[in-house]
């Protein structure tokens, strides 16, 4: 296993079913769309097969024989074989059968049941071969051919090009110096620079006398190369540092799309980053490898790890991802979701997590669980056990901690997704020595029924105090959002709500939802900042200050010197009397004492990187708002790709300064609701994060 600290360490599966007979010179393919591995042909030394096998990578991995119709190609091995995402097919090309090349093509389409057609490609065909590499570029949805073995001492180094739509073939002529003919190479596609990238093989060295017997050699190849797939291509070559892996040819290869790195396991492993400065590094897995001599694998993009096929044995290599921003300081987490609540319990200083939603339309979950997480060294998370009939099930509600009372108190939020269904009811979770929930009952009011408002927990005036929100979130189509501040006082014969004044036509904040909101108790005021502001004039999503002063019940706009972004996370910092802003990946700190200015950014501990996230993940209606930081002046895009690294659409985003910066993009190029990748990119460098589409 590849963790944050060495080693690698090959896994054994142990799969259900009857695995296929032991085998070399197949081939393997992730199927997307089935989360599963599927390898056709191969040989074991004196027959040559043409059945495919899928290997399914769920919880509960099973391999079974794939039955399919149509008119199945010639069994064989040492071909190439592709996944098409975009017809849901795999495609295999040439190969032998043991006494001849073969130069044929043929499509094994996954659904809605499995069945061969062979392909008929206008135009003229590429020489039969063997051992030789196949790409499925995303963009320009075809197959590419490059190199391989016609015989013992002829190799090639032409580049063919399977339009997959048409089909025709055509030859590509690349400019620049080509790379030496090699057989049993790898290649890769690399979606963010839009190229293939060749390495290592074996290449053919002639005798420069008459007199060598034999009059070749068969060397390997420690070079790598890259072929540009957009425009016209061409050729050049890729410096690289360290020492390549020896005796690598026809050996387990992929490509890890969001890492930027090649991975080649045989004899020797090692693993190739594709950053600005291109290095070999030597990998040693720990635990029992398999034979990778005569293997066969795929990567598996969803589980983050290479799958191996090879005599008859499963082998999993997981490789887990270096790049993640926060240290993670507890174990036992709560179930992923997002739009949930997160309070300080400062008496037994832990976090209490409330509510939230995950999944994908239709099957969302709304939960209305508790979970804590002591602030201590080696804190885990923990569920809380709690009495009493609790809330139903919600996100975007707000919750603070009443420390007079030692209970969490939320309010609102949705509870139902399609039709959304917004709530305007409080609760409590008292949080003594029996957790107990209870609705609060209160007279006045109360607020109209909404979701994605603030709160602040006002002791002074012993009271919680909201503002904002919406009674939809679906901002492209809902009615306007709240402007409205209530305060909901704990104090008296009954909690009651009032609605405090302030004049519409004084200046005051525009209607806004998912804004971030901070008591200031030294000036006995309500910051709020940013949020997202459908109604009015633009921009959506403001980064605009404002103070709501209790004393005078009036709004005031704060300009503070600098450019603080809105943020997902704001906190007051009494002690030193300042704001403290976390906005895509940057800390802001917006100082009060001596006036109002904001400082330099504080860079997280990534310094120096690019930094990305999103305002809110899972994201709704194919629609994100996203959040980044770049260390300096410089070209952006961003790249939405699949979980096999596919490019499925780029946004420029021009030429973006230093620090904070923030943009909503359309992400209706997604297929459909799942897993997906963003991918920013700037200066050569790039940073992804994971999202979920729900719909």
């Amino acid at each position: 296993m590849l963790d944050l600290g060495p080693p690698l360490n090959w896994m054994p599966i142990s799969p259900q079913g009857t695995p296929p007979p032991a085998r070399y010179g197949h081939t393997a393919v992730y199927d997307q769309h089935g989360d599963r591995l599927l390898i056709y042909g191969g040989t074991d030394g004196t027959s040559y097969f043409g059945d495919v096998w899928a290997l399914t990578l769920g919880s509960s991995p099973t391999w079974s024989p794939l039955s399919s119709g149509g008119t199945a190609p010639a069994p064989r091995a040492f071909h190439s074989a592709i996944y098409d995402s975009v017809h849901d097919q795999m495609v295999i090309f040439g190969g032998t059968d043991g006494s001849s090349n073969l130069g044929d093509a043929a499509a094994l389409a996954l659904s809605p049941l499995p069945a061969w057609s062979a392909i008929a490609p206008l135009g003229p065909s590429p020489p039969a071969r063997q051992l030789h590499s196949a790409i499925y570029d995303t963009r320009n949805r075809r197959m590419v051919v490059y190199g391989g073995k016609v015989k013992p001492d002829t190799v090639l180094d032409d580049v063919w090009s399977l339009d997959l739509n048409t089909p025709a073939w055509t030859q590509l002529l690349p400019t620049g110096t080509p790379p030496p003919g090699r057989s049993g190479h790898k290649a890769y596609y690399d979606a963010l620079r839009s190229r293939m990238v060749v390495s290592l093989g074996t290449i053919v060295v002639y005798c420069p006398t008459p007199t060598c017997v034999p009059p070749f050699d068969s060397r390997d190849a420690g070079d790598t190369w890259a072929l540009t797939l957009t425009g016209p291509p061409e050729w050049t070559p890729i410096s690289t540092n360290g020492l390549a892996p020896q005796n690598n040819a026809s050996r387990l290869g992929a490509y890890h799309p969001l890492r930027n790195r090649l991975h080649v396991l045989g004899a020797e492993a090692g693993s190739l980053d594709l950053e600005v400065s291109s290095a070999w590094n030597a990998e040693v897995p720990a635990g029992s490898a398999p034979s990778l001599v005569r293997s066969a694998g795929a990567w598996d993009a969803s589980g983050g790890q290479f799958v191996a096929f090879a005599d008859g044995v499963t082998s999993a290599l997981p490789v887990l991802m270096s790049w993640a921003i926060w240290e993670r300081t507890s174990t036992g987490t709560p179930p992923a979701r997002s739009d949930h609540n997160l309070v300080l319990d400062t008496r037994r200083n832990q976090l209490i997590l409330f509510g939230g939603i995950s999944g994908e339309n239709p099957n969302w979950t709304l939960y209305n669980d508790v979970w804590v997480l002591p602030l201590v060294s080696g804190g885990t998370w923990s569920p809380l056990a709690t009495t009493g009939s609790p809330p139903a099930g919600r996100r975007t509600s707000t919750a603070v901690y009443d420390a007079t009372r030692d209970r969490l108190v939320i309010f609102g939020g949705y509870t139902n997704e399609n039709p959304l269904v917004p709530q305007n009811d409080a609760w409590q979770l008292s949080l003594g020595s029996t957790p107990t929930w209870s609705p609060i009952s209160a007279i006045g009011g109360p607020p109209g029924a909404r979701g994605g408002h603030s709160a602040i927990y006002d002791p002074g005036r012993d009271r919680m105090v909201i503002f904002g929100g919406s009674p939809d979130d679906n901002t492209l189509f809902a009615p306007p959002e709240f402007d409205d501040v209530w305060a909901l006082t704990f104090s008296g014969p009954a909690p009651a709500w009032t609605l405090l004044p302030g004049a519409p036509s004084d200046p005051h904040p525009r209607q806004r939802t998912r804004q971030t909101a901070v008591f200031d108790t030294s000036r006995d005021r309500m910051i709020v900042l940013g949020g997202d502001a459908m109604a009015g004039s633009p921009p959506r999503f403001p980064g605009d200050l404002w103070e709501y002063d209790f004393g005078a019940s009036a709004w005031n706009r704060l300009d503070p010197a600098g450019d603080p972004h809105p943020g997902s996370l704001a906190v007051a910092d009494g002690a030193n009397d300042r704001m403290i802003v976390f906005a895509g990946g940057v800390v802001w700190l917006v100082r009060w004492g001596g006036g109002i200015a904001s400082v330099p950014p504080i860079r997280s501990p990534y310094t120096g990187a690019l930094m990305l996230d999103l305002r809110s993940n899972p994201v709704l209606h194919r629609r994100a708002e996203v959040v980044f930081g770049l260390p300096a002046d410089a070209d952006a895009r961003l790249e939405l790709l699949d979980t096999a690294g596919r490019g499925l659409a780029t946004l420029a985003l021009g030429h973006r300064r230093a620090g904070p910066n923030e943009v909503e993009v359309d992400l209706r190029a997604a297929p459909g609701p799942g897993i997906y990748f963003l991918r920013l990119v700037a200066d050569r460098r790039a940073v992804t994060r994971r999202i979920v589409m729900l719909e």
